[in-house]
């Protein structure tokens, strides 16, 4: 048995661990694991707890998550209540959400290149071509420049490349305020959070596309009028996905 800690979501470098661990002929169990806002107090963080859940699942490794809370004799906790404590539908919810099925296994998107439509827009993400960081807009109709090749590097973390180039993927311009200005596409940069971008499952094919830079979701404009695509905290805008290949 082994605790993850893994403070980092992009870091799996104890689960890397424990599967050499089994290999070398080792039963093993994840006992405890990230779920917590901090690792010792409530809410869940389903993010992180999520996260780790895809990580041992992907391994088909056996564990036990920490929250929503093991000690429950923990005095500092003492009026808390089992309704408090347990896991609520939120947990089922936020499952799906992520693309965790315990039967089927994790469901994400393959890799490979979409045509990514705004549902409330009913427009398609693209690419302009006019300068060196090129902006993004929306247009109305299937061309080769709404073409996005997803590429998962984790759980349902992708970055979305030009696919006519492996140098160029979306990317969230911020200020210094850690507002989202406008999306762009930028030489890829394997550190940047900004060209980390996370797919929620909204239903069918359907996702939310949430930037790991400050937590902000891609979206269009109310209206659909504006041409650019910006995001905004507010506008948790849900987008289909085309396999275009």
């Amino acid at each position: 048995g082994f605790h993850c800690y893994d403070n980092d979501l992009l870091n799996t470098t104890q689960w890397d661990h424990a599967q050499i661990i089994r290999k070398a002929g080792f039963p093993i169990i994840c006992t405890e694991f990230l779920s917590l806002t901090n690792n010792n107090d409530m809410p869940i963080d389903y993010d992180k707890l999520m996260h780790c859940m895809m990580r041992a699942e992907e391994r088909k490794m056996a564990w036990i998550s920490w929250g929503p809370f093991a000690q429950y004799r923990n005095p500092n906790k003492k009026d808390w209540v089992h309704k408090t404590l347990r896991y609520t539908p939120d947990f089922e919810a936020a499952k799906n959400r992520y693309g965790i099925d315990f039967r089927d296994g994790p469901q994400w998107p393959s890799d490979g290149t979409y045509h990514i439509k705004s549902l409330s827009a009913g427009k398609y993400l693209a690419r302009s071509s006019d300068q060196a960081w090129n902006p993004v807009h929306l247009a109305g109709t299937i061309t080769e420049s709404s073409q996005w090749k997803l590429k998962r590097f984790d759980g349902n973390l992708f970055r979305l490349y030009d696919p006519s180039s492996s140098t160029q993927c979306l990317h969230g311009k911020f200020d210094g305020d850690m507002t989202w200005q406008h999306t762009v596409t930028a030489e890829s940069n394997e550190d940047w959070t900004a060209q980390k971008f996370q797919l929620l499952r909204t239903g069918d094919g359907t996702y939310q596309i949430r930037c790991r830079w400050g937590g902000l979701f891609l979206t269009a404009s109310k209206d659909g009028s504006v041409p650019t695509a910006p995001l905004s905290q507010h506008l948790n805008q849900h987008w289909q996905l085309f396999k275009a290949d």
